[in-house]
């Protein structure tokens, strides 16, 4: 697949993978890059360098069950299911700087420490 512009952040998942250019975000569903279906699940991207190493089971935190990713975003701390949805987990409490272009992101426990740069 070709994206036209840098790729910020590609992060796996069970059902796909989470991938962010400049621009936006996408789920690459499945798991055979030769039947990969790209579809876009935000118009906005990551920052880059902000993914968590570590997964979240979803379900513990009231979300569908399954590892789940997370990463920051300019319009917030994002969960990406495995089965490639993503949720806004602070969109209504915390106002991220829109010229954030780097980042960092870990998982302690449930808490999933990140910020912006």
């Amino acid at each position: 697949m070709q994206f036209h512009t840098e790729i910020l952040m590609i992060k796996p998942v069970a059902a796909g993978m989470f991938l962010s250019t400049e621009e936006n975000t996408y789920f690459l569903a499945g798991v055979n890059p030769r039947a990969w279906q790209s579809v876009r699940v935000c118009s906005f991207p990551a920052v880059e360098w902000s993914e968590a190493i570590e997964y979240v089971d979803g379900g513990d935190i009231g979300f569908d069950p399954g590892l789940s990713a997370l990463w920051a975003s300019p319009e917030g701390a994002i969960l990406g299911s495995q089965g490639g949805q993503i949720i806004n987990i602070t969109k209504e409490k915390i106002i991220y700087p829109e010229t954030a272009k780097t980042g960092f992101g870990c998982l302690i426990g449930y808490q999933f420490l990140h910020g912006l740069k």
